[in-house]
């Protein structure tokens, strides 16, 4: 027999590394349906709240995989995800592609309002919840993060008013 055994997996898992990476979806037509302006103030329709939630669930799905900061506007969810890595680790403990949590988060929202139309709690629009398609940026840097963020967190409503959270 020539060579040696492969050591097993945990030898490689020395310190886990991780990646960031920033997500932004629209809703069909970029209609505003998560939300809008009462007195100045941005509040989640019914169809938002069904995202929020959606994405709090997310890293019970996808443990190796969370939200570390989101904005929710009328037309348009923006995250940045944090994944963590382990070197050479076995395949069930290696985090899922990024595609498959957003096609996850929008599936499980798109479902949960066509629920809520069914049982009359929102209006039927007659249109698709989401765009097709959606932008992965990886964030390489501390600069990058911080730059992301702020671009985040200084977008704001017509009235000057930050977005939700």
């Amino acid at each position: 027999m020539r060579g040696a055994a492969a050591p097993p997996a945990y030898i490689y898992m020395s310190t886990p590394s991780f990646t960031l990476h920033a997500i932004t979806f629209t809703t069909y037509k970029r209609l505003p349906l998560l939300g809008g302006l009462c007195s100045g103030i941005f509040n989640l329709s019914a169809t938002g709240a069904l995202v929020y939630n959606t994405l709090l669930k997310s890293s019970r799905r996808y443990p190796l995989i969370s939200v570390i900061h989101y904005r929710i506007t009328p037309n348009r969810v923006h995250f940045i995800l944090h994944t963590i890595h382990h070197r050479g680790a076995e395949p069930r403990l290696r985090p899922p592609p990024i595609y498959r949590m957003v096609q996850w988060i929008k599936a499980q929202s798109a479902n949960a309002h066509l629920s809520a139309i069914k049982a009359t709690l929102i209006a039927d629009t007659g249109l698709k919840l989401w765009h097709r398609g959606y932008r992965k940026t990886e964030i390489r840097n501390d600069e990058e993060y911080m730059a992301f963020r702020a671009a985040l967190e200084s977008e704001t409503a017509p009235t000057g008013e930050p977005w939700l959270p």
